[in-house]
């Protein structure tokens, strides 16, 4: 969560309009309403969406436009090492996420397939 809230601000800076949803638990929120979800998502507006998960998507994709997760494993590194090398940091996070938007800016149907931002 924290490289999410802490790239949301980078971005914030850049001046995207950008707020971070903490979504713990998928199982939980298909419990929720079909309004609220779509509140949640925004899918009324079609706002583009970056899930961030430090593990396999595992089904991400239906709430999100894009996404940033684990396609490998194996490193044994301490905590911090192993998000740096697979690329969970502040900066690469929020460069791949403006990179995305600007796509979207050039070729906004790319909003409507998912993106992998890895």
């Amino acid at each position: 969560m924290v490289f999410a809230v802490e790239s949301a601000e980078i971005l914030r800076n850049k001046g995207y309009n950008v707020r971070v949803v903490s979504f713990p638990c998928q199982r939980l929120f298909e419990q929720q309403s079909l309004e609220y979800r779509h509140q949640v998502l925004m899918r009324d507006q079609l706002v583009p969406t970056v899930v961030i998960e430090a593990y396999a998507s595992n089904g991400w994709e239906r709430y999100a436009t894009a996404g940033i997760n684990m396609k490998t494993f194996g490193k044994s590194l301490p905590g911090k090492s192993a998000y740096k090398f697979f690329g969970y940091d502040t900066e690469s996070i929020s460069g791949k996420v403006d990179d995305y938007l600007q796509a979207i800016k050039s070729n906004n149907k790319i909003v409507y397939e998912f993106q992998d931002l890895n």
